[in-house]
């Protein structure tokens, strides 16, 4: 098991950090399952995922297993279908939400990395976060082993072009701890339920937890 080192700015101190291994499905259940959810970010990769479709669409997952799901996304087109298929979603920023109401559990799966300021997400997210409330954020691992035979193979790498950052686990959990998180769990994940299941990168995860696909972390407010 990797252990990490984090730096707390704020309470001028070093925080260990023991990483696990999960699949990010699996993790988002545990944590959600009978509680009021916000997903932000909801409308995801609906252009790949049918809606409707509670085990391959992230956000039908979600409002499966949450008591009470409210998705919130900028995509104003993304957001009506949504609806339409009976989700219950609105349109906002997630670097100022507004929603009007406080939840159990704040999701943002495969959101952090598309923001202009991280910063201001995560200190919106605290205004939205019931009392002993969790923030579950998921994130691409920049050291995914495939990353690393593309370069080989062909001097580039395949990404989302409208990534604007990359986070590893101690960027990312020093960034929650200097806005007032407190790291509760993290994992190297995969995500089964989004492609068939990869020989690859199982066998990338097994080999080094830096080589697994995902990052997943579970936080809240001390």
């Amino acid at each position: 098991m990797t252990t990490i080192r984090v730096r707390d700015i704020r309470h001028k101190c070093y925080v260990s950090i023991k990483m696990g291994k999960g699949d990010m499905y699996k993790i988002i259940r545990e944590n959600i399952s009978g509680k009021s959810v916000l997903d932000v970010g909801c409308v995801g990769a609906i252009k790949s995922a049918v809606p409707k479709d509670g085990n391959n669409y992230l956000h039908g997952f979600i409002s499966r297993h949450a008591k009470y799901c409210i998705g919130v996304d900028l995509n104003e087109t993304g957001v009506a279908k949504l609806n339409e298929f009976g989700y219950n979603c609105v349109v906002g920023d997630a670097e100022n939400l507004d929603i009007g109401d406080k939840f159990q559990v704040i999701v943002a799966a495969n959101l952090i990395e598309h923001l202009s300021n991280v910063g201001k997400f995560l200190e919106s997210a605290k205004g939205h976060l019931s009392p002993e409330g969790s923030l579950l954020i998921a994130t691409p691992n920049p050291f995914f082993l495939w990353r690393f035979i593309e370069i080989v193979l062909r001097d580039n790498f395949a990404m989302n072009e409208e990534h604007t950052c990359w986070f590893d686990p101690k960027t990312l959990g020093y960034l929650l701890l200097k806005h007032g998180f407190r790291v509760r769990a993290m994992y190297w994940s995969t995500s089964y339920h989004v492609k068939p299941h990869s020989y690859f990168v199982r066998a990338a995860r097994c080999i080094r937890g830096y080589f697994c696909s995902g990052i997943t972390v579970v936080a809240d407010i001390p």
